[in-house]
């Protein structure tokens, strides 16, 4: 059906606020997600153009894409700590599914795919600004496999088939399915619960930013984004003024949430430094970020500050929360007799 997508991962951090996007701007939306996080997921659309299908994009079959338009690939396991819980469950879905989603959406005939890919895939850039064309270097086997899906996705690539590959600067900002382990985020609830910033190591790795509601915008542009036009499908996403090191995003939520101490801990096994340049996602995109690290940090602190339930909930916490998932698994499992519980 004309302006159906399929928006995979869709009960996330990205997910919910895209959603929301696609709606009001008159798209039909297919929600499948694996909802590793709880169902229902209340804050998500309410519109009879917007559908919820839960499934797991390592067995998605072609039928599930009939009608369907676009594809938009979120799912995975999110970030380096969660990724580092399991190796093996880590390559089973953030590679071998998101290949297999690829390659279905290919058969079923879906010519446009968008992939959201990370700028952790660069890995160290120096004191130079990382473009598309730079070499990577991924420090993690979570961005690792995030090259190597570009990769597939490249190989894949041809007049009937057209992915454009997203690599994200690191994520922040208020949303439906909050995170607090990513920097911004975390800093700033550190600061309103705890009254201190933890800092690992010097301070001084950078690293590019980008609010979570400007990365629903991007994906919204890459959507749109002619496919006659013959350019390079693979853009960063974020901004120029967005490149920070970690002390600078300290100092800005250390001004936003009074009576706060910044402390530098052991030194950090975090070896990721890299600014990026995003003059390829501006001039063909036509993206520029609208939000700000002090925006971000000022609606995080406000929602902490106002409801002390905020930011408590065990699923704010994505590694953790995984890591809880397969002990309960391994629990129940012993408990079991003859395939039951009770």
């Amino acid at each position: 059906m004309k302006n159906t997508i399929l928006v995979a991962g869709a009960g996330g951090y990205i997910g919910i606020p895209l959603c929301h996007l696609l709606i009001n701007h008159g798209y039909r939306v297919v929600a499948f997600d694996r909802f590793f996080f709880g169902l229902p997921v209340s804050e998500m659309p309410q519109s009879p153009r917007f559908h919820t299908l839960r499934g797991d994009i390592r067995y998605i079959t072609p039928d599930i894409l009939h009608n369907v338009e676009a594809v938009i690939d979120l799912a995975g396991l999110s970030n380096d700590p969660a990724a580092q819980i399991s190796s093996a469950l880590t390559h089973a879905i953030n590679y071998e599914g998101a290949c297999h989603l690829a390659n279905t959406a290919k058969k079923a005939g879906i010519q446009r795919y968008i992939y959201m890919s990370s700028a952790s895939v660069y890995g160290r850039s120096g004191s130079t600004s990382a473009d598309e064309e730079t070499e990577c270097h991924p420090q993690s086997l979570y961005a690792e496999l995030k090259l190597n899906v570009e990769r597939e996705l490249l190989r894949l690539r041809d007049t009937t088939f057209h992915p454009v590959i997203l690599r994200n600067a690191t994520v922040f900002g208020l949303a439906p399915r909050m995170r607090y382990d990513l920097s911004v985020n975390i800093m700033t609830r550190m600061a309103v619960r705890d009254k201190f910033i933890a800092i690992d190591g010097d301070g001084l790795q950078q690293r590019p930013f980008i609010h979570v509601q400007d990365v629903a915008r991007a994906v919204l542009l890459a959507l749109r984004l002619n496919r006659q036009l013959s350019v390079p499908p693979v853009f960063n996403i974020g901004g120029d003024a967005l490149n920070h090191n970690i002390n600078s995003i300290a100092a800005v939520v250390a001004e936003e949430v009074p009576n706060v101490k910044i402390v530098h801990r052991t030194q950090s096994l975090d070896t990721r430094d890299y600014r990026l340049c995003f003059s390829h996602a501006k001039n063909t995109l036509g993206f520029s970020p609208t939000r700000s690290i002090r925006d971000g940090v000022r609606e995080i602190a406000h929602i902490l500050m106002t409801d002390q339930q905020a930011g408590t909930q065990p699923t704010c916490f994505t590694a953790q929360w995984y890591t809880d998932l397969i002990e309960w698994e391994k629990r129940l499992q012993l408990l079991q007799l003859d395939g039951h519980l009770f």
